[in-house]
């Protein structure tokens, strides 16, 4: 027998994930994970991307009004700059 759940409990259960992945971004081959804003990275955190991939903050340098340079070194031990807005939510491995 098939459980039936009316109109009302389904937008309450899409409002609940909703409200939950509000502060998660979907990578592939990964899933949902946890996010922060740009702004509140700090160094020595470890960024996630899709398929596993990983790289330690280094730095954290505010540019401008609404961006904020990302220094980060990865696994094989290649330096980045990165510009994120400030806004932007960014995975991050000590929240998961």
């Amino acid at each position: 027998m098939i459980a039936m759940i009316d109109l009302s409990q389904y937008l309450a259960a899409e409002k609940e994930l909703a409200e939950k992945r509000k502060h998660q971004n979907q990578l592939q081959g990964i899933g949902w994970k946890n996010a922060v804003a740009a702004q509140e990275l700090k160094p020595g955190q470890h960024i996630l991307y899709n398929y596993g991939l990983r790289s330690l903050i280094l730095a954290v340098e505010p540019k401008g009004a609404q961006s904020v340079i990302v220094t980060t070194i990865n696994e094989r031990g290649n330096q980045f700059n990165r510009r994120y807005k400030s806004t932007t939510l960014v995975a991050v491995d000590e929240l998961n």
